[in-house]
């Protein structure tokens, strides 16, 4: 039987269960942080100040006893934490890091900052002492944790309503639009369950929050296509649920909100058609063709250009910029995936498309009444005429799906929250001094990490080739072969492109003789480098060639020079044969478990 322990938690309790990972966050109905600056300073004001707050209300992770989902409270949660960390202040003034043994630790070790002035000792512990109102469940079924969500979300507060549809609806439509929606917004996770902390990495932020994505590099703000509260209020997920429902039921679909308010109905007409739609091709497969063609609009609109409406609206006024976004989508998206065709120049295509709301859209468009289907499907159409002379066939006609590349910063953002998974190399060539070739070790360090990678973990793991982790690998590769890098985020790009012409002739023999090394290695078995060769990918990102490499478990756990290795946080751990893990190692293996 159900039961909810009801128990004040002090703020300084929270900050530990937050520093320990014990709070996550479910990111099928929780996907960002949007409170602003104004709201959290509001917030902690109420702490100092002994206000009563709400409830905060979760749930004992049904796959980890040790763990606690937050259903009721994130935006709290992120408050309080944020602040104990010096993020933002108090009325001008900072936490102060020595009030406690644990901030005062994690000062000393580099890992907080103390900002100035602080908040007096008074006031410190008036908030550390803080009884929060804190409810764990005892029921962990994924049926009652989203029965939770959806009463506490549905029961008349002040939501947009686009976050209404998403509180009061799971399934395969809202899953698949929220996938969409994080790789546009670069949010995206590798898992649905992260920390609280690996959460903050991930979500949406200004100016005067400086942490994760900053909402005005998010394509849908960088484009003037969607308004910054727009984004928070999820404006974003209901103009995709739009493109969705036209790319799938072309002559079905509608442009109204009462329309989307049935797609978000699972027992509706519409939710069931546009599902029986999504199966038919599989969600993977919609979601891999939405993701390509994004990544192409961002390529079309790239820095050097004039952004979305600049383009299509030149000096005029701004008039539904989200509705000409979906005219210009959907028509790249019919040439594309459904006709198989692919751009050949991109300068030209933004150019065909300049001005395109005057020339073609103003009519329809300018007029007060809602535009219908018919007016969609006209403009489109008469758009595909506009643009077509710059796409040509692809070589079968088809779009493939597994030739589509996630975009690297979304792997970038994606690796702050599962980080295991992920590893960095600024390039293969050692720089101090420099060599005029492969460094072997260096291979040999890649083969073992992926390997002690897939020991440890399920699903794909990636070796990222042309990224350092940090500002003096990125110097040093600039000193070596003088070409700057790029940073994003806590990385820094620096591509192997410089370093594959310097000892070789091309990118591509360059990444052939490393194919090479890899294949003829003795470190690992023959099956598990053959299919790091397999799945290795590279691409351009901006000005710069990556490789990843990417390795997958196989049936077994795989030895790494007659030895088996574990990854332990950044480290490879080696496991003893005949040990008590290395006898674990193998039964997780037998039960897929990682």
């Amino acid at each position: 039987m159900m039961s909810s322990n009801i128990t004040p938690k002090l703020v300084q309790t929270l900050f530990e269960m937050y520093q320990k990972e014990i709070l996550t966050v479910n990111r099928r109905y929780q996907r960002k942080l949007v409170w602003s600056l104004a709201e959290k300073e509001k917030f902690i004001d109420s702490l100092v100040n002994g206000y009563p707050i709400p409830l905060i209300i979760t749930s004992k992770q049904n796959n980890d006893s040790t763990k606690i989902e937050i259903l009721d409270g994130l935006q709290r949660l992120n408050a309080i934490t944020s602040f104990i960390e010096c993020e933002y202040s108090l009325n001008g003034h900072y936490f102060n890091l020595d009030s406690i043994t644990l901030t005062k630790q994690l000062k000393e070790n580099g890992a907080l900052s103390q900002k100035e002035p602080v908040l007096s000792s008074e006031n410190c512990s008036r908030l550390l002492n803080y009884e929060v109102p804190f409810s764990t469940s005892s029921s962990n079924t994924n049926e009652f944790i989203d029965e939770t969500f959806r009463r506490i979300n549905t029961g008349g507060r002040t939501l947009s309503k686009q976050d209404v549809r998403q509180a009061g609806s799971l399934g395969l439509i809202p899953d698949t639009i929220n996938k969409i929606a994080s790789y546009i917004r670069k949010d995206s996770s590798r898992t649905d369950v992260v920390t609280l902390r690996g959460m903050k990495n991930i979500s949406i932020s200004d100016d005067d929050l400086n942490y994760g994505i900053n909402i005005k590099d998010i394509f849908w703000v960088k484009n003037n296509i969607i308004l910054k509260e727009d984004v928070k209020k999820s404006r974003d997920e209901e103009l995709i649920a739009h493109l969705l429902s036209y790319a799938l039921l072309k002559d079905k679909s509608h442009t109204t909100s009462y329309y989307l308010d049935r797609l978000y109905d699972h027992s509706s007409d519409e939710s069931q058609l546009l599902s029986q739609e999504i199966y038919k091709y599989s969600q993977d497969y919609i979601i891999k063709t939405f993701n390509h063609v994004f990544d192409e609009m961002q390529t079309i609109y790239k820095d050097d250009r004039d952004n979305f409406s600049e383009s299509v609206y030149g000096n005029g006024k701004k008039i539904k910029s989200a509705l000409s976004f979906q005219v210009v989508f959907l028509a790249i998206y019919e040439l594309i995936i459904i006709k198989g065709k692919r751009i050949n120049n991109y300068k030209n295509l933004h150019t065909s498309l300049c001005g395109a709301y005057d020339k073609h859209y103003q009519n329809i468009l300018s007029k007060d009444k809602k535009w219908s289907n018919t007016d969609r499907h006209s403009l489109i159409k008469s758009t595909i005429g506009v643009i077509e002379d710059n796409f040509s066939n692809s070589k079968d006609g088809t779009f493939e799906p597994g030739g589509w590349i996630k975009n690297l910063e979304n792997i970038i953002n994606e690796s702050k929250t599962e980080s295991n998974y992920y590893d960095y190399k600024a390039g293969l060539v050692t720089t101090s001094p420099l060599s005029d070739s492969i460094n072997l070790q260096l291979v040999d360090k890649i083969i073992k990490t992926l390997s002690a990678m897939t020991n440890t973990y399920t699903g794909e793991c990636m070796v990222i080739v042309g990224v350092a982790e940090n500002i003096e690998g990125a110097k040093n590769h600039q000193a070596a072969f003088g070409k700057s890098y790029i940073k994003y985020s806590d990385v820094y790009i620096t591509g192997i492109d410089s370093e594959a012409m310097y000892i070789s002739d091309s990118v591509d023999s360059y990444i052939k003789k490393i194919k090479d090394l890899l294949k003829n290695s003795t470190k690992a078995t023959k099956a598990f480098l053959e299919s790091i060769v397999q799945n290795s990918v590279n691409f351009t990102y901006k000005d710069k060639e990556i490789l990843i490499l990417i390795a997958k478990r196989g049936q077994s756990p795989t030895p790494f020079d007659g030895k088996y290795y574990v990854r332990n946080f950044s480290h490879n751990a080696e496991v003893p044969i005949g040990s008590d893990e290395f006898n674990d190692l193998f039964i997780k293996f037998a039960s897929n478990k990682p």
